[in-house]
């Protein structure tokens, strides 16, 4: 099963994040959760492009890397996070070979292997894939909450992943879902 390559990879990136994140998070307003519909690049956001993705950030975001860009044939080809260092983005993928009609089931699977403890799993549309959306805890020292967004599209496994610190989850979980929502898969 590669599905747990790629999620190890993801907490690879994860993990690095957490131990160079700042423990001291800024005050900020609590955000609502947001159900926006998928879009293009937000006015004033910069996009993020790759081999057949994109996906947008604020403009004042920066490149990070702290797990290798490739983990075997997991590819982790874009990190970043905001300025202040609390909220982080990466993308992983994977070939997928024969059938990968199952490789969303499988990605849901590996959340429970890897101890994640999952508040909320829904089905989303980007573009013409169906995908899924998972919002999560990842249980390391501190906590970290994550979004995803999982899909699969020719032949190529995608893990979009924005995570913060448990104890600014509420403050991030509008431009994780602003950033989510940007999330495209050229078909």
């Amino acid at each position: 099963m590669r599905c747990p390559r790629l999620f190890a990879a993801t907490l690879l990136a994860l993990i690095g994040w957490i131990e160079t994140v700042s423990p001291v998070l800024a005050d900020s307003h609590t955000a609502t959760p947001a159900d926006l519909p998928a879009t293009s690049v937000p006015q004033g956001d910069r996009a993020i492009a790759g081999e057949g993705w994109t996906f947008a950030v604020p403009p004042d975001w920066q490149t990070t890397q702290t797990a290798p860009s490739n983990i075997g044939a997991i590819a982790i080809p874009a990190q970043l996070s905001d300025s202040q260092g609390q909220i982080f983005i990466n993308l992983a993928t994977e070939p997928l070979s024969g059938d990968f009609t199952n490789y969303i089931a499988r990605s849901l699977e590996s959340l429970s292997l890897f101890g994640f403890t999952v508040y909320d799993q829904r089905s989303v549309m980007v573009g013409l894939l169906e995908g899924v959306e998972v919002e999560s805890t990842f249980p390391s020292t501190p906590p970290a909450r994550v979004w995803q967004r999982i899909l699969a599209s020719d032949n190529t496994g995608y893990v979009l992943t924005c995570g913060t610190l448990e104890t600014n989850a509420e403050a991030a979980r509008t431009t994780c879902a602003t950033i989510l929502n940007t999330f495209q898969i050229s078909l």
